[in-house]
């Protein structure tokens, strides 16, 4: 891991719950006990799940490139491609409503 790695997966420590200090006046029967009420694993981080890894969505992307460059469109210049990936990918900013107003701007 580098330098920058791990100081971002520093972050993501979760504090230890207990200190390892065993006091010196406990008998081996209150060592065990406290030992057993202990969680069987502590973990020394968060719970990550919620960081959605970016291959997944880069995945998607690719797939959706695949769907769309059919034999048809090889002749496809790169330009136009990129706007309507881009615009395929973005389609919750923009609806039909957009799509009447610059055809009819273009009509003028």
């Amino acid at each position: 891991m580098s330098v920058g790695e791990a100081e971002s997966a520093g972050g993501l420590r979760v504090a230890p719950l207990e200190a390892a200090v065993t006091d010196k006046h406990e008998t081996y029967a209150e060592r065990a006990l406290k030992r057993q009420r202990r969680m069987p694993s502590e973990n020394k981080f968060l719970d990550d799940r919620f960081i959605v890894p970016t291959s997944n969505i880069c995945e998607g992307f690719f797939a959706a490139t695949k769907r769309a460059i059919v034999d048809r469109r090889c002749g496809l210049l790169p330009k136009n491609f990129e706007s309507q990936m881009f615009l395929y990918v973005n389609t919750d900013m923009w609806g039909m409503d957009d799509v009447q107003k610059i055809m009819q701007g273009n009509e003028q």
